[in-house]
């Protein structure tokens, strides 16, 4: 009676619950009529809200895209602002219109430099990607100093724009390491990359292309200081680039590799990896990758010259030159490197070491005028293998200048420990030779010690060089059984046989040294004339006329101790021809050595007055040096003995 009148009710009522109609015992509601409606029309509901949750969402992407596109375009309207501001300096606009249309890329980039601290505070995206493309420029110009002031900026911006985990933040700081490449501040290169590392890792980022730009500069940090790492992380860089197109990231990559098999000594492969990089910048990467051919020519250079091609090696650092100067000009870093590496070559092989010296020199003022190369590795690069050359040459005080220069410039910029450790065997090397024995075993002591976060199992080429030096000193203080015993140590192969290499030279003319020293002529003879023979059969001979100078002197020095004079003669005649070509002839105390050898040959052969003709010779040389070592001053005083002992 409550709820039905009568049965005629009731049953219509069963029948609206079996078509899943609202009944009339249910209190009447809209929710229950909804929820009434959606059980009888379930499918049609259904495909009505797919609709419209698709129109939401489509409406929500249209909303964000919009959003997007109107942020970009913000963002690229005010790009091309500041970037038309800037080149209003160089508008006809100004109140001297003809110097303002002269205003150069450098300048140019100064004054976007300088605009951009105050300027885009309201668009932080586009003042970021001015700022990325300024730091790339500098970069470009090499100017990494400038790009790394700009690149520090960018990180801070990307750090209070995106946050402290972003990808945008763990670029910049990628790209400020690899302005720091070049710079001498080892801390803050590592602490950029470990903080990239941490954020990549973060958001478990392990193979895109930024892993892989990781990588390439971990290994950039690393090969002068742990050739191990620096091989597993270039290796992973190459792998992810592989799996893109060609472009310059991967030519870079290759680049690296290069320098870890020289640093390896592993040269045949090196010169494959250089090879590689330059047909790859040649080809598929050419957009991208043109302004590294100058380096990777020069690197070829450097490998060609290692495994013996010399003809080739010079074919290599001539374009590495010429491409340079071709692409950035005299007083481009690059340019001034490529110089400096092809000088070194020319004057170390003694081909042409008159045309070396010159480069070297103009490499020195090119970097005086350069701006910013002053504060980066490339001034050691460049007053290091000058001082080296100079010195070497015969100039041993503007050598030595050079050194002091670079410590000063050198304290004030830095602290890279490794190349530290460079500059110290360089210059102890020089100190030897005026006979300043103490300080420069000082500063060979040191040098391992300030490279120590370099890898102590690596008997690189600065390790040999170090081992060379000191057993030098030991002989210009006579510790003869000590040099003895430390190069049948450190240099027990003869090095008779295989490549002709610079080092595998460099070492026998050491072993030909320390046997005269102990009086071992035959041993001395032994070392030196397979050698001399070898080098006038090969077709690249001009390319070592250095080393059979040297050799020449030791051979002809030993026959004079096996009582040989006749022997030695025609030795030591062209020991001097070709000291008079390698060597200053007014400056180089080796050229006076060689001339004071053939004189005491020509009062054995009883020609005395050429003896004293070259007796003269080598003294005025030695007057012209405040300071020599013994290792020079005491065969002249023995000829000048017995010179007198005739007269």
């Amino acid at each position: 009676a409550e709820r039905y009148a009568t049965a005629q009710l009731f049953a219509d009522d069963l029948r609206r619950y079996l078509a899943g109609e609202a009944v009339l015992a249910q209190a009447d509601s809209a929710w229950y009529r909804t929820r009434k409606f959606v059980r009888r029309n379930w499918l049609a509901v259904g495909a009505a809200t797919a609709v419209l949750v698709a129109l939401a969402v489509g409406l929500g992407i249209a909303l964000w895209q919009a959003q997007v596109a109107r942020t970009e375009a913000q963002t690229a309207r005010a790009v091309q602002a500041f970037l038309l501001d800037i080149f209003q300096a160089n508008s006809s606009n100004q109140s001297d219109p003809q110097k303002a249309r002269q205003t150069t890329a450098r300048e140019l980039l100064d004054i976007g430099a300088k605009k951009i601290d105050g300027g885009l505070t309201d668009v932080p995206q586009a003042k970021l990607e001015v700022l990325k493309a300024l730091g790339d420029l500098y970069l470009e110009l090499g100017l990494s100093s400038k790009s790394a002031q700009i690149q520090r900026q960018r990180v801070q911006l990307s750090r209070e724009t995106h946050g402290s985990v972003s990808t945008q933040l763990a670029e910049s700081l990628l790209d400020l390491a690899a302005a720091l490449t070049s710079q001498l501040q080892d801390r803050e290169w590592l602490a950029a990359l470990q903080e990239a590392e941490a954020i990549l890792d973060r958001r478990r980022n392990q193979d895109s292309l930024l892993r892989a730009t990781f990588f390439a500069r971990m290994a950039d940090y690393y090969i002068e200081k742990d050739l191990a790492k620096a091989s597993g992380f270039v290796e992973q860089a190459i792998e992810i680039y592989r799996r893109y197109p060609p472009d310059r990231a991967l030519v870079a990559a290759l680049f690296s590799a290069a320098g870890v098999h020289n640093s390896r000594q592993e040269f045949a492969q090196a010169q494959l990896v250089a090879e590689e990089a330059i047909a790859a910048a040649k080809g598929p990467a050419a957009r991208t990758s043109s302004d590294l051919l100058p380096n990777l020519h020069t690197y070829l250079g450097m490998f060609k010259h290692e495994t013996g091609d010399l003809p080739g090696a010079e074919v290599a650092f001539r374009s590495g030159w010429e491409l340079a100067s071709k692409l950035n000009g005299d007083d481009h870093v690059d340019t001034i490197v490529n110089l400096n590496e092809l000088g070194h070559f020319l004057f170390s092989t003694g081909r042409a070491a008159r045309e070396g010296i010159d480069d070297d020199r103009r490499a020195v003022r090119a970097l005086e005028r350069a701006p910013g190369a002053q504060e980066t590795m490339m001034q050691w690069l460049v007053l290091g293998s000058f001082a080296s050359d100079v010195a070497n040459y015969g100039n041993l005080e503007d050598g030595l200048d050079a050194t002091l220069s670079f410590e000063l410039k050198f304290r004030s910029v830095g602290d890279s420990l490794v190349r530290s450790a460079e500059f110290k065997q360089r210059k102890a090397e020089i100190l030897i030779k005026l006979g300043r024995y103490a300080d420069a075993d000082r500063l060979l002591e040191e040098a391992p010690a300030t490279a120590d976060s370099a890898d102590p199992a690596n008997e690189g080429p600065q390790s040999e060089f170090r081992r060379t030096q000191s057993i030098r000193s030991m002989l210009g203080q006579q510790r003869i059984s000590e040099a003895v015993e430390r190069t049948q140590q450190w240099f027990p192969d003869a090095a008779t046989t295989g490549k002709l290499s610079p080092s595998a030279l460099a070492i026998l003319t050491l072993r030909g040294d320390v046997a005269l020293a102990s009086g071992d002529a035959n041993l001395a003879v032994q070392l030196s004339l397979p050698t001399i023979s070898r080098i006038e059969a090969d077709s690249a001979r001009p390319f070592y006329a250095l080393a059979e100078q040297k050799l020449r002197l030791i051979a002809g020095k030993a026959q004079l101790l096996l009582k040989k004079p006749a022997i030695a003669e025609p030795y030591l005649r062209k020991a001097v021809a070709l000291g008079a070509t390698d060597f200053d002839p007014r400056l180089s105390p080796d050229l006076a050595d060689a001339q004071i050898a053939l004189a005491q040959c020509l009062l054995d052969l009883n020609k005395r007055d050429e003896a004293r003709a070259l007796t003269f010779n080598a003294r005025s040389i030695h007057a012209r040096h405040k300071k020599l070592g013994e290792q020079y001053r005491q065969p002249l005083r023995a000829l000048e003995a017995r010179l007198n002992a005739k007269a």
